[in-house]
Formats: C-alpha cells, sequence, structure tokens
C-alpha cells in the first residue's frame, strides 16, 4: 500500500469516527495496520472506535501501542487517560494526565477531565480545584468549567460557592441542563430538597425527555417523604430510559423499605417486556435480589443474561460472587478464573477471587492477587482487609502491624457541647432528633444492617441544632484522635493522615431486638466509627454472651474455626468508637424491647 493510499485510508478511517460508523473506522485500521503495524494515527483511531464500541481492553492496547510508536502525543495521553479512567484504573489515568498535559498545559479537555478524576474519583479536590481554576483562566467562556468547579466545591461542602460557580455557567448559557441538574444535587447535599425540586422543575420546559432530570426528581420528592410523587417520577425516568439502573435501583429501593412487596422487582421484568436487554441492567437486578436474601433467583437471572452476552466477564464475576456468598467456592473459583482472562487489571475481581481463595485456604495465592488489585485501587479499604485476614492466618508478623488494635481503635465517651447539662442530657436532646428521622420500615437493601432501620442521606446536613452540636463535638474528638496519630509513610493508614477532612458519611442505626450489624468493612473510607445514643439495659458489660456488643476482627467469609475475635467493646450511651475502615467490625445479636440507637459515620482526608 502506497503513502497515498494509506493517507487515503486514513482519511476513510477518521471520516467514519465522526460519522459514528465505528465499525467501519476500525476495519479501515486494520487495513492500515496490517501494512504499518506501528501507523501512530491509525493505532490512535483504532483506540478511539474499540472504546466507542464498548471494547476497553482492545483500546488500552491500541493506545499504549501508539504511544510507544511516539510518545509525545498530548491528545492521545489524554484520551489514554479518559479510557483508563473509564476502565476504573484511576491510578493510572492519573500519571497519564499528567503527562498529557506535561506535553500540553492549554489543553482544556485535559485539565477538565483530569479535575473531574481527583475529585469524583480519587478524593483529592483541592488539587482538582487548582486545575480547574488554571482551566478557567484560560477560558473563563465555557460553561462546563464552572460546572465542574461548582461540583469540587459541592465535594468541600462549599455550597454556597458551588452554587455561585452554577450560576455563572448558567450565565454564559441560560437553561444550561447540566448546571440545572448539578444545582439541584447541591441543594440536596445541603439539606434543602424542596430548592432542589423548584431547580429541577426548571429542566421540565428545558428538556423534558431528560430520563437523569426525572431520576434526580425523584430522589429530592422522596427526600421530603413525598413517596408517591417520588414513584412517579423514577417511573417516568425508566419510561424514557428502560435500562437507567440507577432509576430501578432507587425504585426498588422505595419500594422494599416502604414493603410495597407487590411492586418489588417489577421494573425490571416491564424493562425487559419492552425488550430492554442490557448486561448491566440484568446485573442490577441480581444483585437486587441478592441483597432481598433471594439468592437462587439472583443466579438464575444471571444465567439468563449469558444466554444474550455469553462470556461477558462482569456477568461471569457476578455468577461467582453469587456462588462465593452461597458457599460454593470451587464454583465460584472456577468463574473468577474466567472473568480474569478477560479482564486481568479489574480490581474487583481480584479481590472477590481473594475472597474465595482464602474459604479454601489458599492464601498465599489470595495474595497475589490482593497486590495485583492494590496497583489499580490504592485506596480500597477492602484490599487491606483481606490482606490483614491473610497475614493473620499465615502467622505473618503484618497483620499485627496493619491491625494495631490498641493504637488504632479508641473509645470514649463524647464531650458535652455547650447548652447542655450533662452528657446524659445531650444524649437524651439528640435521641428525639434522630428517631424522628427513621421513618422507614425495613433495613436499606444494600447495607450492613439486619432487624432495625437506618436514615437515608447525610445525617450532618439535617438543619437540627443538637444534630449540628454532634458533629461540632465529633470534630473536635476527630482532630485530636489524628493529631495523636505517628507518621508513617510505609502505612495504609497512617500514610493518609491529613490536615484537611471531611465527614463522607454520617447516618443513624436503630437495631430493635436480634438486630445486628453482619460483620464488613468500609471499602471506600478511611477513618470509621460509631457513637451511641440509646442502649437497652440488657446490653451490659457484665455479659458473658456480650449480647449487643461492638466487634471488631471477624470477617463475613464464614471461617468457622479460623475466624478470631480480636476485640469487642460494650457500648455505653455517650460512647463514640473510632478505626480504621479497613478493620472488620459488626455487631452482635440482642433481645430487648428497647431498641439501640447510634449514628456512624466515615471520615475521609482530603487533598
Amino acid at each position: 500500500m502506497t503513502t497515498a493510499n494509506l493517507n487515503g485510508h486514513l482519511r476513510q478511517a477518521i471520516s467514519a469516527l465522526e460519522s459514528g460508523r465505528f465499525k467501519d473506522a476500525l476495519h479501515t485500521c486494520g487495513g492500515i495496520l496490517s501494512q504499518q503495524p506501528n501507523h501512530s494515527d491509525a493505532l490512535h483511531v483504532a483506540a478511539l472506535c474499540s472504546r466507542q464500541l464498548g471494547n476497553i481492553g482492545d483500546a488500552l492496547s491500541y493506545f499504549e501501542r501508539c504511544i510507544k510508536s511516539n510518545p509525545r502525543q498530548p491528545a492521545v495521553l489524554g484520551n489514554y487517560a479518559n479510557a483508563l479512567n473509564q476502565a476504573g484504573h484511576y491510578a493510572q489515568a492519573n500519571s497519564a494526565y499528567q503527562s498529557a498535559n506535561a506535553l500540553d498545559k492549554h489543553n482544556l479537555d485535559v485539565l477538565y477531565n483530569w479535575a473531574n478524576l481527583l475529585n469524583l474519583k480519587l478524593n483529592r479536590s483541592y488539587e482538582a480545584l487548582a486545575l480547574i481554576e488554571s482551566a478557567i483562566l484560560l477560558n473563563p467562556k465555557q460553561s462546563r468549567l464552572f460546572v465542574c468547579r461548582g461540583n469540587i466545591r459541592r465535594a468541600q461542602d462549599q455550597f454556597e460557592a458551588a452554587d455561585l460557580d452554577y450560576n455563572t455557567a448558567l450565565k454564559l448559557t441560560p437553561n444550561h441542563v447540566d448546571a440545572l441538574l448539578n444545582k439541584g444535587i447541591a441543594y440536596r447535599a445541603a439539606g434543602n430538597p424542596a430548592a432542589a425540586i423548584e431547580c429541577y422543575k426548571l429542566i421540565i420546559d428545558v428538556n423534558p425527555e431528560n430520563s437523569g432530570l426525572w431520576f434526580n426528581l425523584g430522589c429530592a420528592y422522596y427526600d421530603i417523604g413525598d413517596n408517591t410523587q417520588a414513584e412517579n417520577c423514577l417511573l417516568k425516568a425508566l419510561d424514557l430510559s428502560p435500562n437507567f439502573v440507577p432509576a430501578h435501583n432507587a425504585l426498588n429501593q422505595l419500594y422494599w423499605v416502604s414493603e410495597h412487596d407487590d411492586k418489588f422487582m417489577q421494573s425490571y421484568e416491564t424493562a425487559r417486556q419492552r425488550r430492554a436487554y442490557d448486561e448491566h441492567l440484568f446485573l442490577a437486578q441480581a444483585l437486587t435480589l441478592s441483597n432481598a436474601k433471594r439468592d437462587q433467583d439472583a443466579i438464575d437471572i444471571l444465567y439468563e443474561a449469558l444466554r444474550y452476552f455469553p462470556d461477558n466477564a462482569n456477568l461471569l464475576h457476578s455468577l461467582g460472587a453469587m456462588y462465593s456468598k452461597t458457599s460454593k467456592s470451587a464454583n465460584a473459583l472456577e468463574l473468577f478464573e474466567q472473568a480474569l482472562r478477560k479482564a486481568p487489571d479489574n480490581s474487583r475481581y481480584r479481590i472477590d477471587m481473594a475472597n474465595a481463595l482464602i474459604v479454601q485456604g489458599d492464601c498465599a495465592r489470595a495474595l497475589e492477587h490482593l497486590d495485583h488489585a492494590g496497583q489499580f485501587a490504592p485506596l480500597d479499604q477492602e484490599i487491606w482487609a483481606y490482606k490483614g485476614t491473610c497475614w493473620r492466618l499465615l502467622g505473618d508478623d503484618r497483620a499485627g502491624w496493619l491491625n494495631n488494635y490498641e493504637q488504632f481503635v479508641d473509645a470514649r465517651l463524647l464531650d458535652v457541647p455547650e447548652g447542655y447539662d450533662n452528657l446524659q442530657h445531650f444524649m437524651h436532646e439528640l435521641r428525639h432528633a434522630l428517631l424522628s428521622l427513621h421513618k422507614t420500615k425495613r433495613e436499606p437493601l444494600d447495607q450492613s444492617v439486619r432487624g432495625g432501620t437506618q436514615t437515608l442521606g447525610n445525617l450532618f446536613l439535617v438543619k437540627n441544632p443538637v444534630i449540628q452540636d454532634y458533629q461540632t463535638t465529633l470534630k473536635t474528638r476527630i482532630r485530636h484522635y489524628i493529631d495523636a496519630l505517628p507518621t508513617d509513610a510505609n502505612h495504609p493508614f497512617l500514610n493518609r493522615k491529613m490536615q484537611h477532612i471531611q465527614f463522607s458519611g454520617a447516618w443513624s442505626v436503630k437495631l430493635i431486638s436480634q438486630g445486628f450489624h453482619t460483620n464488613h468493612v468500609h471499602p471506600q473510607g478511611w477513618l470509621s466509627g460509631n457513637s451511641y445514643i440509646e442502649i437497652p439495659k440488657e446490653i451490659m458489660p457484665e455479659d458473658a454472651s456480650q449480647a449487643g456488643w461492638f466487634t471488631l476482627g471477624q470477617t463475613s467469609m464464614q471461617l468457622a474455626g479460623r475466624e478470631h475475635l480480636a476485640a469487642s467493646y460494650c457500648p455505653a450511651e455517650g460512647m463514640s468508637i473510632l478505626f480504621p475502615s479497613y478493620m472488620w467490625h459488626g455487631t452482635n445479636p440482642f433481645s430487648s424491647d428497647q431498641p439501640r440507637l447510634s449514628a456512624p459515620f466515615d471520615v475521609k482526608p482530603i487533598t
């Protein structure tokens, strides 16, 4: 093929790419690459087409070949970073954006996408803010840049500043749907769902066919307790987009907690009747069934999905996870192996493979998978939880180094804020405030609570003086705890010790008789804790059975004689306990006519 022919074929491929004919473009690139395997432009176009077609593994391979042939291509590096981000390889995406920016500091797409990665995936909002502000200096007329800065400030709980950014975006582009949507999300996050509803209503006149609008509007109605409107809006979102997984999840969560069992799971069947066959929809349906303790139904759905999507890695992995949950680890291992052959760098697959291997007693192989997963998800606390379990079972001293319960677990009474006579008075007022928020009839589908209820949303955004007093005294407590921690760059908990911290979640749990928390960790946390507001009289320090006690060390893997109770605490009213998020923890069941009321939380460092 002559140079002129090659250039002609390349122009054909680019034209096909731009017109959305990705398969045609990829076929044309294949012809070019058969003649010149290192043709940089053809590799780039092939990578972009593969990504559009959903073949992320092929896309990454093409990008890497392209960069190897010519490493000084900022646009290629930026697109490679986008693909890495899509694949969940966030640390590698960050490095690729950094390389692209070093070659071209004026590329707005790189700055914009890099800032979003840092803010949304890596919890590095201060760095993200600096990047997007440099982009705004380069071009202060792009609405998307102000929406991005608003989202970063929202992540930092700077809601007034975020609102200013969204308003700036709306001045530049009136009725900018993304700005209006995020403005509404910020109102919800700030604890003002009524304002969010008014914001979303503005979009109806502009883009009433936007399924994201109806989803967010439904969630805001749910926040104010209008379940009828919430249901109607979520159904509208699904009518527009039958495959809209978040709307399915929200709708069925609503039906579950309000005990509308006659409607529970119907949305998935309705979507299927509309021939909405989508792997993510099948996965969501199976997960919802599993959370509702209908494991065999979940397995059946996954097998049905594999008829439409044979050899799909996500479906194979999920089926393996179901077999692992039902104590069929041999079946699980085989399915995980199949999924990993298709996506060897998927950290979720590696973590679940390690889980199954630990159950079978092969901790050495489990550690290999966990080490691999850690390369792609370095902040995932589940990886360290499983590593700690492996080290303990292998008699490795690193188990004690990681889970230094004596040093890292801190249980003590909260200080009494100003305006309260004593701790008992403070807890009495806080109890009334929290109980008013427990409006559901069941525990959430996707949480560790069994036999009780859990509040929704961020507790600390509730405009109640006593809840705000609780947050204030807790902040002081946590600050003292962090300041007392040693510094150790090699320790996965201590190396994230930062000056800036933020509550990444706060909620309340009311357990009734025989209620408990299953053993779990907080995968996206750093520091976790729980404060005890009301404790039944039957939960006592003298109780040898430790009913209702908080436990540390025992896993969710049902290891029988290989489990280990590392520490346990009898909760007391006003006690608050802090511990690293990767530590296995749970609660023993108890019997009482009185509920056990607590207020857990997660804290993350911000860089």
